[in-house]
């Protein structure tokens, strides 16, 4: 009987083939044989015969690749995290994880898995999600589309994604098989054949947003072009690279051209003062002067291809007035203090007859509603006395270059009637008499002030400002705000 035994045993073992009769690792010996070894594969799995017929399709890899690579069994215990079943095959370099797909569970799938892992540069994408990821990112990549062999005519250093079509169909996209090259900076995917090779594929006129930073040097003019969009908005993004790629074959020679997308809409917004803008928007800047030679088309006309490459033809040669950010124009013919916006701000302050004062405030001034009470009275007072107070919100407005260098907000600064090319900046305190005294002193115009009881005026603006605190404490103090 023993002997019978024993020939059965042989007969499992290589039965089993390299599974077999491979080491079995536990505990610190785990961690002694990866630092032994550049390079090897762990079945984290039981070491009973069943466990190991039920991973005996691998012989033939193992076979192929024993010579470089080091195989062992070890305990499913010590299997690390990203093991979600048993077995689970792990594969090191050194002591480090691999990072690596889920390994197949047939000999043919298994040994394309171990070429891929023996060979970083070419990775299966096998979900949306990886497929998404690269799409929507900034590398260009190479796409084998039902492929099974490895490529020769495209550079060794150049990871090769091998696809299934069916993940592009997704898309709505038939794609047949061969081998593509993926352009991110123009979203497109091009086929890369004999007559088409590699190298004349990676050309286009659309350049990074970052890049197209440093155009100068390479255009007779200084003007970047493109659209700022949500990348999530497959639609938007069709339509905005269908139209860049047209109008970029038409303008490729005096205009850069690139996508701004949403992860860099806050950089481009500080560099052209375009903070509240909504997206999507085609644009135009001169980077000689971004925040103030700018275009930008907000309706339907940023898809017109016909109507942009005239708008471009204008800019080009000096006769399109640059965008102003501005809000809408209000009536406020009822109010003391009056708004005013981007786009009338010229043709309001500096009329010539007028003794203008104009307040620049923004959202995040907690000073201003102390401040403009004071006002109010004062601008009250001078309504019959050619004298116009204004207010604008510099986070919603252009201010125009002329108006002088401001610090701090709020900031008051008034422009003489007859004499707007030297503007005055109130430094005074925040009190009803400096204000007035203010306008009084620097207005060219001698104003005629109304008489007025100071004490009525001073009683009235602290029950504001009070009520004003009072307000803020209350809503400080309030356990449910």
């Amino acid at each position: 009987m023993i002997l019978p035994l024993f020939l059965f045993c042989i007969r499992l073992k290589e039965l089993f083939g390299e599974i077999g009769r491979m080491d079995y690792l536990t505990g610190d010996k785990i961690e002694e044989f990866l630092n032994a070894n550049d390079w090897s594969i762990i079945f984290f799995s039981n070491p009973d015969n069943e466990s190991r017929e039920a991973i005996s399709y691998t012989n033939a890899a193992i076979t192929i690749y024993k010579e470089a690579v080091a195989f062992a069994l070890a305990d499913p215990n010590s299997a690390p995290e990203i093991c979600k079943s048993i077995p689970c095959i792990v594969p090191y370099k050194g002591t480090e994880i691999i990072p690596f797909e889920e390994a197949p569970t047939t000999a043919p799938s298994f040994l394309n898995w171990m070429d891929r892992i023996s060979n970083p540069k070419i990775q299966s994408i096998s979900n949306i999600n990886k497929l998404n990821e690269l799409l929507n990112g900034n590398k260009t990549c190479i796409f084998a589309i039902d492929l099974q062999e490895e490529p020769v005519c495209v550079p060794k250093d150049h990871t090769i994604y091998l696809v299934s079509s069916e993940l592009f169909a997704i898309y709505e996209m038939t794609i047949k098989p061969g081998l593509y090259l993926y352009r991110p900076l123009d979203r497109q995917l091009l086929e890369i054949t004999e007559s088409t090779p590699y190298e004349s594929l990676l050309n286009t006129n659309i350049q990074t947003y970052s890049d197209s930073l440093n155009i100068k040097s390479n255009l007779k003019s200084s003007f970047i072009s493109g659209f700022v969009i949500n990348q999530t908005d497959s639609l938007q993004c069709e339509k905005s690279y269908d139209t860049l790629i047209k109008l970029s074959e038409m303008h490729a020679r005096d205009f850069a051209f690139s996508v701004v997308k949403q992860d860099e809409k806050e950089s481009f917004a500080n560099l052209t003062c375009m903070r509240s803008v909504e997206l999507p928007y085609f644009f135009v800047i001169n980077i000689e002067k971004p925040n103030r030679l700018r275009w930008v088309i907000e309706n339907d006309d940023m898809y017109n291809v016909s109507y942009l490459s005239d708008l471009l033809s204008r800019i080009q040669n000096g006769v399109e007035d640059p965008y102003i950010v501005s809000e809408n124009a209000s009536d406020s013919n009822n109010e003391s203090i009056h708004k005013v916006v981007g786009t009338n701000f010229i043709d309001l302050v500096y009329e010539e007859n007028h003794e203008t004062i104009v307040i620049f405030t923004s959202p995040n001034c907690t000073k201003f509603k102390f401040f403009k009470p004071i006002v109010n009275v004062v601008a009250a007072l001078l309504n019959r006395t050619n004298t116009y107070f204004y207010i604008m919100d510099v986070s919603k407005n252009d201010v125009p270059e002329s108006v002088p260098e401001m610090t701090h907000f709020p900031t008051m600064i008034l422009w003489p009637a007859g004499q707007k090319e030297a503007p005055i900046i109130y430094r005074g305190n925040n009190t009803f008499l400096d204000v007035l005294g203010f306008v009084k002193k620097y207005a060219k115009h001698k104003i005629k002030v109304p008489k007025f009881d100071i004490d009525v005026i001073k009683e009235n603006l602290a029950a504001i400002i009070n009520k004003i605190r009072f307000g803020q404490n209350e809503k400080q103090n309030n356990p449910y705000d």
